[in-house]
């Protein structure tokens, strides 16, 4: 009887063993303290602005306040000297950019002197500058230096 009950006992914990360690591995088991849960979410943040034309000639702004508010503003038509200030989600690297109504250009090209392509950088603007420093895209301030625009 006592190997029977030897053997359960051991069943029991090889079984529990390996069901908290396949929950730990699959990240399910958690031990935090709900209140670190919390913090973490109020340090997350948006990226953008985002500038989105629309097909009835509206423009609509969306962007991320200090808050973590998301202001979202639809223009008839821009006001003038419209500037967007943007930083990453850290409040670095800021820089102002300069809305102006858009005239859709054709879509036929010459084919350019040098080309530079980069995956989506998933808000991370700091990822960003560096790719586009190191590569002499843009200077030290922010400005274009890969060559002439179209």
């Amino acid at each position: 009887m006592t190997s029977k009950t030897n053997f359960i006992n051991y069943f029991l914990l090889a079984f529990t063993l390996a069901f908290i360690s396949s929950g730990l591995s699959a990240g399910t088991l958690d031990f935090k303290d709900k209140k670190k849960d919390k913090e973490k979410k109020e340090e997350l943040t948006a990226d953008g602005p985002y500038v989105l034309y629309q097909p009835d000639g509206q423009i609509r702004v969306i962007n991320v306040d200090k808050k973590g508010n998301i202001i979202d503003t639809t223009y008839t038509t821009l006001p003038q000297n419209f500037t967007l200030h943007v930083t990453d989600h850290k409040g670095r690297f800021p820089f102002d950019v300069k809305l102006h109504p858009v005239k859709r250009p054709g879509w036929n090209y010459p084919q350019a002197d040098k080309v530079f392509v980069m995956s989506d950088p998933h808000g991370r603007l700091d990822c960003v500058i560096s790719l586009l420093q190191g590569n002499h895209i843009i200077d030290k301030d922010y400005k274009w230096s890969f060559g002439k625009t179209i």
